[in-house]
């Protein structure tokens, strides 16, 4: 792979709408550069980390929930996801309580579907963060040399104005009640065949999400494809300035300095994932970061009498 960044291309590879794409080198000073020359653009956007392992890059959509990968595994048809959706989400309110006895209110579906999504259940909330960096952790945290890694980048305030444009309801519900608000998602969850993007969060963030600087996009009509639904505001070449994907074949090298640096700035499992889990994943990432164990020598009962 040539060491300079690569040509700009518009893509509809597996329906995907409209794109801006751009493949980079795989080393630490190229994701520091790409940084720094759109940093000053990125201000309000969002972004996501994605791996895709190394023969797979035509196996999936390259956006999707994991509502709709669940439903598509078992060959369950997209207009049948709002009934999942209910049928799930109440089966999960249902059983919370025998694993922690602070649940949400029960009518704040919003909550509850970001802690199903939270613990790795399928939902219509799609995981992105505000932090670019955040975002390259994500697209390396369990990558292999020759898989696939991507940063998408999303231009929220354009791609909310749309929104807004097209469904004045939507609009009235967020400027009479706020961001966030239970008649927010209201109005989003019951919304039919209006199809767009969104951007929701719980009001009360969990611990991931707050560490993560994460917020969730959602598409409008769950009952189509996240792809249509962005395809809904993206006319000829114009969406190509309002969503990016930037993606580096992984290497060796690449991964165990980009981890390094990463971790230097306090991202890692451990800080991303609060909790046990988070403590002991970090480990596995950690084999590849041996100036962390500098000095650190000798094996399980080399001491014992």
């Amino acid at each position: 792979m040539k060491k300079h960044f690569g040509a700009r291309t518009s893509s509809k590879k597996n329906g995907m709408p409209i794109f801006l794409s751009q493949t980079i080198h795989p080393s630490w000073k190229s994701l520091q550069k790409l940084y720094e020359d759109k940093n000053s653009r990125w201000d309000g956007w969002l972004f996501r980390g994605q791996l895709i392992r190394k023969g797979n890059s035509v196996s999936q959509p390259p956006l999707s929930t994991s509502l709709e990968r669940g439903l598509t595994r078992f060959r369950i048809r997209l207009s049948q996801a709002k009934t999942w959706e209910y049928r799930l989400l109440r089966d999960f309110k249902r059983r919370y309580y025998l694993a922690t006895k602070q649940s949400p209110d029960q009518s704040n579906d919003m909550e509850w579907l970001a802690l199903l999504r939270h613990y790795g259940g399928p939902a219509r909330l799609m995981d992105w963060t505000y932090s670019f960096w955040v975002a390259v952790h994500f697209a390396v945290d369990k990558a292999m040399a020759g898989d696939i890694c991507e940063v998408w980048a999303l231009e929220t305030p354009w791609w909310r104005e749309q929104a807004e444009e097209k469904y004045p309801l939507l609009k009235k519900a967020v400027t009479e009640y706020g961001s966030n608000s239970i008649k927010e998602y209201e109005q989003v969850f019951r919304m039919k065949q209006s199809p767009g993007l969104w951007f929701l969060n719980p009001f009360r963030l969990n611990d991931r999400l707050a560490a993560q600087q994460g917020s969730f996009v959602l598409p409008l009509d769950v009952t189509k494809p996240l792809v249509d639904n962005v395809a809904t505001f993206t006319h000829g070449h114009k969406g190509n300035k309002h969503l990016e994907r930037y993606r580096f074949v992984a290497t060796q090298a690449f991964l165990q300095s980009c981890l390094r640096e990463l971790h230097r700035m306090n991202i890692n499992r451990m800080t991303l994932y609060p909790g046990i889990d988070g403590l002991a994943q970090h480990y596995e990432n950690a084999l590849g970061l041996p100036h962390l164990f500098k000095g650190i020598d000798g094996d399980l009962y080399s001491s014992a009498q």
